[in-house]
């Protein structure tokens, strides 16, 4: 009566156990949503005014033959020249004090005044991202009228005013023109961004984490005005991908899409960033903390962990994992990965035991299925996997507060939400969708963008 019993032990102890189910590859991974990035630009109102001022200095010029027969006309700006945002119009009030000297044979005449030039300055951003402005003079106002009548001699204003308008013209909507487009100009920086978005970008040094960027589509919104700003938003439409590993090979970038103008009520940015994590490195991982291990029940019974890997097999994610001890052999546990909301982790639910002559080994085993052992395995495993998704979060944290995405132009995100949409398995990795949202702002050097 105690052969039979005996040989089952035997045959228990010493059963290989190590089986993969061999299927072809029929699943179906759609295409990653298009993440979806606006950035707010803004022409400040007051940066612009600041730098027409300083480039034009106190002094507009100075004239000491203006009508070619010693009619000296010096203009200086009688204050700051003050600027009004209005659709996609700005108009300009320049403020000049006049000094008037005329050279006559017994005496040198002389008149003080004040004029108003009121400049328009129309822009638009082309097809080719360019920008085409046109400044004119719209009018002008004398405040103060020289005085320059003799019994000899009569200036007209209108002469002065002429002479003033022909001499002032030239300098001031070359200086408006030029600042307007400093300002506002966005080609050179948005080709520039769109070849940098094409290279690959190191999250993590530490981690070998990449993400690669394909960019589909770049778009801009309506110009909008209030007093003080002139606003609007860069959009990109992109696909995000997260690789572990060596650096990828960079994009093509082609030529810089033309500019479609979108309406668009979206704030912030929405992103679909795919992240794989491939088995071999959670095996890597798991391995560390879990060979070795020892499971018991009471003083006869136990398991230790010899080694693991991780598959997939149809939809669910395949631990096989090799033990010695009581039980000498495979066993693969089969599982489904979710993510929790609520915990912001990726858990793997419904674990249950795959066995070749499960009915009689699970009776045989159920103090190993039912005990600690598979509640272990599926913690360690969770914690595991959440590794890299920990790690992705905490870096694209991190490097959306401060992030040079071409030179000179500084990229800083905050994050409201960042969790896992969808989880697929690959024949060589778990992917994921990591949805985040959140605002974000950019500072270009030289512009007035924030």
């Amino acid at each position: 009566m105690k052969t039979p019993c005996l040989f089952f032990l035997f045959t228990l102890c010493t059963i290989p156990s190590v089986w993969t189910m061999s299927e072809p590859d029929t699943t179906v991974i759609p295409p990653i949503p298009l993440s979806v990035i606006e950035i707010p630009v803004r022409l400040h109102r007051t940066q612009l005014q600041a730098d027409i001022n300083r480039q034009l200095g106190d002094t507009l010029f100075n004239d000491k033959n203006a009508d070619g027969e010693n009619l000296e006309i010096l203009a200086r700006k009688a204050s700051e020249i003050e600027i009004q945002l209005t659709g996609q119009e700005i108009f300009y009030k320049v403020p000049l004090d006049l000094s008037v000297r005329k050279k006559m044979r017994l005496a040198n005449l002389q008149g003080a005044g004040a004029i108003t030039l009121n400049f328009k300055t129309r822009y638009q951003i082309l097809a080719d991202w360019s920008l085409e402005t046109h400044t004119e003079l719209v009018d002008f106002q004398w405040i103060k009228k020289p005085v320059l009548k003799t019994s000899v001699i009569d200036i007209p204003l209108q002469f002065v005013a002429d002479i003033v308008i022909k001499k002032s013209r030239k300098k001031l909507t070359s200086a408006i023109d030029e600042q307007v487009k400093a300002n506002l100009d966005l080609r050179k920086e948005v080709n520039s961004a769109w070849n940098m978005l094409h290279e690959p970008f190191l999250l993590s040094e530490e981690y070998a984490t990449w993400m690669v960027m394909r960019p589909k589509s770049i778009y801009m919104t309506p110009f909008q005005t209030d007093f003080d700003t002139v606003q609007s938003v860069i959009g990109m439409e992109s696909e995000l991908i997260v690789l572990l590993g060596e650096e990828p090979a960079a994009g093509m970038p082609g030529i810089l899409p033309a500019l479609e103008w979108r309406k668009n009520d979206n704030k912030g940015f929405s992103l679909s960033l795919q992240a794989d994590i491939p088995y071999v490195e959670a095996e890597r991982l798991a391995r560390e903390g879990m060979v070795g291990q020892r499971f018991e029940q009471g003083k006869k019974r136990y398991v230790v962990v010899e080694d693991l890997k991780l598959f997939r097999q149809g939809d669910k994610l395949v631990v096989q994992t090799f033990l010695s001890g009581s039980y000498k052999g495979a066993i693969n546990l089969l599982s489904t990965p979710v993510y929790s909301e609520a915990k912001g982790k990726i858990e793997l639910d419904d674990m249950d035991i795959e066995l070749k002559t499960k009915n009689l080994l699970h009776k045989t085993l159920g103090w190993l299925f039912k005990g600690v052992f598979k509640n272990e395995i599926r913690k360690s495993l969770d914690h595991y996997l959440n590794f890299y998704l920990d790690q992705t979060k905490k870096t694209l944290q991190e490097e959306l507060k401060d992030v040079e995405v071409a030179p000179g132009i500084q990229l800083r995100g905050q994050l409201s939400r960042l969790g896992v949409d969808h989880i697929f398995l690959t024949p060589d990795a778990m992917r994921l969708w990591i949805g985040m949202k959140g605002e974000i702002e950019v500072d270009v050097d030289g512009l007035s963008f924030k």
